[in-house]
């Protein structure tokens, strides 16, 4: 399947709003945390655990979901299906290529 390079910018930019809208929902368990410490019921250690995990794992699988692939393509089925972008986003000359993905993603 060949891809224009207007196909990819676009794809590209959707992947990047995708991963910036699912790091930010994920940023926001992270803030609960601070929130919880502020209000002393997590210990200051609890908060740091949080903060590790956070960045050793979510954060990992985020970057690998949407930047380590080098696929935008499958990137925005990614964001698609984490549900932090939607089909109608996706513009008409790139939607078949990603309901295909996608159509694959649900088998």
């Amino acid at each position: 399947m060949e891809i224009s390079k207007n196909q990819k910018r676009h794809l590209r930019d959707l992947a990047g709003i995708a991963y910036e809208r699912d790091l930010s929902r994920c940023l926001y368990a992270v803030k609960n945390n601070f929130d919880k410490w502020e209000n002393n019921e997590i210990t200051v250690w609890d908060m740091n655990d949080k903060i590790h995990e956070f960045h050793n794992t979510i954060a990992r699988d985020l970057y690998k979901s949407y930047v380590d692939i080098y696929d935008p393509l499958l990137a925005v089925a990614f964001g698609i299906r984490q549900g932090v972008l939607d089909i109608s986003e996706v513009n008409i000359n790139c939607k078949p290529m990603v309901e295909d993905i996608l159509a694959v993603f649900n088998k």
